[in-house]
């Protein structure tokens, strides 16, 4: 059998050395821990045997996973199992590096999958698009259920949700829907105006069978109406 040559041994090397280099992998959250907030995340690609048979997904504890955070802000939404995510490799051992009070000596290990930092992302794929959205942006829940939209031109910026926004802290006030109010004190106005007669409600009796009633029937109507309006999705607090 042929020896290998110099120029085989240094490419088998360098593959070798390529192979465990590891730089970044698409991964699925496993588990998430809010309060550590570390993740057990499973590696998307798998090995497949000589007798090609596929392998089971690598899983890895202790991922540190990364969100929007600066000047004082904070954007986050706790991965649930399934979320994509992607594993950036930390060149060097991460562990001393975000212990508190650990030196921060770099170790021996290099580009090993056990130092990855998790992105929160998605690129979306042909069984799990990317949800389409209006242009501008938009920031919310996926199915649409609530969030807020701004248009491109910053113009206007549209809150939707399906229970209740709340702003402020203060003694919970209802907003009132205007256009809903004004059209329940007109129907209401018109109903006692008929009732009066043609002079209004000076020229009515009181005591009458017939306009008492009809104010009944309006004050009912009228209740019924402002429950609706003061159970807006919008309360100011």
């Amino acid at each position: 059998m042929k020896a290998p040559s110099d120029v085989d041994v240094l490419a088998r090397w360098q593959r070798k050395t390529l192979e465990r280099t590891n730089v970044c992998k698409l991964a699925t959250i496993v588990a998430y821990n809010d309060a550590t907030n570390r993740a057990v995340v499973a590696l998307q690609q798998v090995a497949q045997h000589a007798d090609g048979s596929i392998g089971t997904p690598r899983q890895i504890p202790g991922v540190p996973v990364a969100f929007w955070r600066v000047g004082g802000f904070l954007q986050k939404a706790s991965p649930l199992p399934g979320d994509e995510v992607l594993l950036v490799i930390h060149d060097r051992a991460l562990n001393k590096l975000l212990a508190a009070g650990e030196p921060r000596i770099p170790s021996d290990r290099m580009h090993d999958v056990n130092d990855a930092i998790a992105i929160t992302f998605s690129v979306g794929r042909a069984t799990d698009p990317m949800p389409p959205t209006a242009a501008g942006l938009q920031l919310g829940r996926e199915d649409g259920t609530a969030g807020l939209a701004i248009d491109p031109a910053g113009a206007t910026a549209s809150l939707n949700a399906t229970t209740t926004v709340r702003l402020g802290s203060a003694p919970v006030q209802p907003a009132v829907l205007g256009v809903a109010l004004q059209s329940a004190l007109t129907a209401f106005a018109a109903t006692v105006g008929s009732a009066a007669g043609t002079w209004g409600l000076a020229t009515a009796d009181p005591a009458s069978a017939t306009f008492a009633t009809t104010l009944a029937t309006a004050l009912t109507d009228l209740a019924t109406d402002l429950a609706t309006i003061l159970s807006a999705k919008v309360v100011i607090e």
